[in-house]
């Protein structure tokens, strides 16, 4: 991840980035991200898995984020703890599965996989 992609991320875990609270009004012209058919609105704390936008918390944001950046590949749980919450450690609770399941039962429930006692990816394929 380039640096400044670390520091906008940084700066929307402290709750500090440019991105809207839960009541703010979003920027309608914030950049679009994506992987395959998956596009992120970082403006609107928006995913579109194809059905539409649909709204997300910045955490699920950033979540959802961090699993499209590595393009299907498995993001380690210590990895997302980092980057979403800030641990440098396992905190032993369920916060990345609550967060998971929250994004799954929003975008379906097909587009993450998790893979058992080591993390998360996106999958190839849309939930249909």
């Amino acid at each position: 991840m380039a640096l400044a992609s670390r520091a906008a991320t940084a700066s929307l875990v402290s709750g500090h980035g440019q991105l809207p609270d839960h009541g703010e009004q979003a920027c309608p012209d914030g950049p679009v991200t994506g992987a395959g058919k998956l596009t992120l609105d970082v403006g609107r704390l928006a995913a579109d898995a194809g059905y539409g936008p649909v709204p997300l918390t910045r955490l699920e944001f950033l979540l959802l984020k961090e699993l499209a950046e590595h393009d299907g590949r498995l993001v380690p749980r210590a990895r997302l703890l980092a980057v979403v919450w800030g641990f440098d450690f396992d905190p032993g609770s369920n916060v990345v599965d609550a967060c998971v399941r929250r994004v799954r039962s929003k975008l379906g429930f097909g587009l993450i996989k998790t893979v058992r006692g080591e993390g998360y990816q996106l999958t190839a394929r849309l939930p249909q």
